[in-house]
């Protein structure tokens, strides 16, 4: 009998339960491509996403400065945005900041933070670029500023 088996029977509960358990009261409200997964599959996929979160973060301040006539457009990508991320493993699971402005035309920023290798993942991954690729079009360079910029920051402790 496998390891984890063995632990689950002697504390009486069936490691193949637990398993069925988990995916569907933890992972099949979070995302539906569990529900058929076998166990193999399940832990590696929970092991790699419990491996890439504790990992180093960095947090990134989005700006976007959007055309006054695409506002609209623009919140249906941006509110699909860090949900598709952290979806695909690409983002903390803290909520991502959200603000808006109108000084110096239309402009929002959004806040939220990488786990290790997200940010490379996310420039390669379909589901992203199908984002940000048509959010492209709907922002505008303003003055000396580009249409949007994504300077990164680590955290940092302050003296007392």
């Amino acid at each position: 009998m496998p390891a984890m088996a063995a632990a689950g029977a002697r504390h009486g509960v069936g490691f193949g339960v637990t398993i069925a358990a988990m995916r569907h009261r933890c992972l099949f409200d979070f995302h539906p491509r569990f529900e058929h997964c076998d166990t193999v599959s399940l832990l590696t996929c929970l092991g790699s996403r419990l491996m890439i979160s504790l990992m180093a973060k960095e947090t990134v301040i989005c700006t976007y400065r959007v055309r006054g006539e695409c506002e609209e457009r623009f919140l249906g990508l941006l509110g699909r945005h860090w949900r598709t991320l952290h979806e695909l493993g690409f983002v903390t699971d803290e909520k991502p900041l959200a603000f808006r402005s109108t000084e110096d035309g239309l402009t929002y920023v959004e806040i939220f933070t990488w786990v290790e290798g997200g940010f490379g993942q996310a420039h390669e991954h379909p589901d992203v670029l199908a984002i940000w690729e048509p959010m492209e079009p709907l922002l505008e360079d303003r003055g000396e500023r580009p249409r949007w910029e994504f300077p990164h920051f680590e955290p940092v402790s302050l003296p007392a």
